[in-house]
């Protein structure tokens, strides 16, 4: 039988081990792709980010709009150059230059400001999609550039519904740029705050519900 020290112990380690896995789940919560190395930012591809109504639906268009984009001006990234991808980006779609990754795991992709690169979203999983595939490859998974369908509320002023809606599309326009990054910040504050919140109760509420069953345990015995 263990003794009331060693269930103590057993009880301090089981809050540490849940605390650390807690804080690698809110870190793959955030970070829902794989990571990378400072090296491997793109920090140009924003340059070339374009909100759009809607992604090229075969090779045809796909091509016009490469052509258009003229991604092969821009700078490489890690000696790797820029190629068209349109695909999803916050609430809405977007035109971008930049390298080409593959795309692992059955989901669709997405344009990651943070890194400059489009990788794997895995909040939306394809059913439809090879397991591996180049991030570029959209004409295949129309399920993945499907347009979206953008609500609006009454506080929503009459600006900030054509940027949202992706009819001002000019790469340098501030002010379309300026309603969709406070949008974006809405719906990830607001996100952030429920993670913060669990992740700073459940810690503290399973090492009670432990301390109180090893009190109980203790208790027992000596009666």
């Amino acid at each position: 039988m263990l003794s009331c020290e060693c269930l103590m112990s057993r009880s301090a380690l089981c809050l540490f081990m849940t605390t650390l896995c807690l804080k690698n789940g809110m870190t793959l919560g955030k970070h829902r792709v794989r990571r990378f190395t400072q090296i491997d930012v793109c920090y140009e591809t924003s340059k070339s980010l374009e909100m759009v109504e809607q992604c090229p639906t075969n090779a045809t268009i796909f091509q016009e709009r490469s052509a258009k984009k003229t991604c092969d001006l821009y700078p490489s990234c890690s000696g790797i150059p820029l190629v068209y991808h349109c695909v999803s980006y916050k609430e809405g779609l977007a035109e971008v230059c930049a390298p080409r990754d593959q795309i692992t795991g059955f989901c669709c992709a997405l344009y990651d400001e943070g890194v400059g690169r489009v990788v794997e979203d895995y909040t939306r999983p394809c059913s439809n999609c090879s397991f591996r595939y180049p991030s570029d490859n959209i004409v295949k998974y129309p399920q993945c550039i499907a347009p979206p369908k953008t609500t609006f509320s009454d506080n929503d002023t009459k600006e900030s519904a054509p940027c949202l809606n992706g009819k001002k599309r000019g790469k340098r326009h501030a002010e379309c740029r300026g309603v969709l990054n406070e949008n974006a910040g809405d719906w990830k504050e607001s996100d952030s705050s429920i993670d913060a919140y669990v992740y700073t109760i459940a810690p503290p509420v399973i090492f009670i519900v432990c301390l109180t069953m090893v009190v109980i345990y203790c208790k027992g015995k000596k009666k």
